[in-house]
């Protein structure tokens, strides 16, 4: 299944979105704001890298705070995805965790609402998400805090809803050759592979965002706090064949060096 991509930036009606979970208090502060059907989902954004890469941009805010066009990415980044109806989010932090806070607080003042999760020492992709245990809900889209990919989001999680597949990762067919594969997807939409040491045989690229479900999620996590769900989640997810590809032509920008963040501005 190739879904339908929309690589711009347009406002949809809230009311064309469908979710995950219904809660049973849908007034109330505590718990998300209704969107459709009384349904419900999260985001939860990886947003505590150093980014040596960007350095000296990153030696005094953090590598999600780096400004393009005026305003942080990061800001863009929940900007879109806000666009999409999502507008419940968990920022897990590392690096100068407090820039991230000072500048978004409660996120009341950007129509979203916002938790943080911050590491006292680095703990990996997937100790950072079991730090955050108690703030992550039952689904959640998860997001690489340095990574843009603008496609249609609601169409997205409406897959992910209606297939009831528990991991579902976007990725890239990389046509264009962004940079070696690292995903192999097979005939049924299956992410049967993954490595970045040898991407020989791969096929697509990991975009850096899925939708997940949090109990089958956290059982493949190993007992330990620092670890990454790259290297010791998704083994086991593909193991038991249930990491499903949804596949995009759309190109993912990640602001790893100063170029990306040019072509991050002309798209913005």
């Amino acid at each position: 299944m190739d879904p339908e991509d929309i690589p711009r930036r347009n406002p949809i009606n809230p009311v064309d979105v469908l979710l995950i979970h219904p809660s049973p208090h849908q007034s109330t502060s505590n718990h998300y704001p209704l969107l459709s059907d009384g349904v419900y989902i999260q985001a939860v954004i990886l947003a505590g890298g150093p980014g040596e890469c960007l350095s000296p941009l990153t030696d005094t805010v953090p590598k999600p705070m780096v400004s393009i066009k005026g305003k942080p990415f990061l800001e863009h980044q929940l900007m879109l995805l806000k666009e999409h109806g999502v507008t419940d989010f968990v920022l897990l932090t590392g690096h100068l965790p407090n820039i991230i806070q000072e500048h978004f607080q409660d996120g009341a003042q950007f129509g979203i609402k916002i938790k943080y999760s911050a590491e006292d020492t680095p703990l990996g992709t997937g100790g950072a998400i079991k730090n955050a245990d108690k703030s992550i809900e039952k689904d959640f889209l998860l997001i690489d805090g340095d990574t843009l990919l603008i496609i249609n989001y609601t169409t997205f999680i409406r897959f992910y809803c209606q297939n009831k597949y528990p991991v579902v990762m976007i990725t890239c067919n990389n046509r264009q050759g962004i940079s070696p594969s690292n995903i192999f997807v097979d005939r049924d939409s299956m992410v049967t592979g993954y490595s970045k040491q040898n991407p020989v045989g791969m096929t697509h690229l990991d975009s850096g965002v899925l939708a997940i479900n949090k109990k089958v999620f956290f059982k493949h996590m190993p007992n330990k706090p620092e670890f990454s769900f790259e290297q010791e989640v998704y083994p086991g997810l593909i193991r038991e064949h249930i990491l499903r590809a949804y596949q995009t032509n759309v190109r993912f920008h990640e602001i790893g060096t100063p170029d990306p963040l040019n072509r991050i501005a002309e798209l913005l």
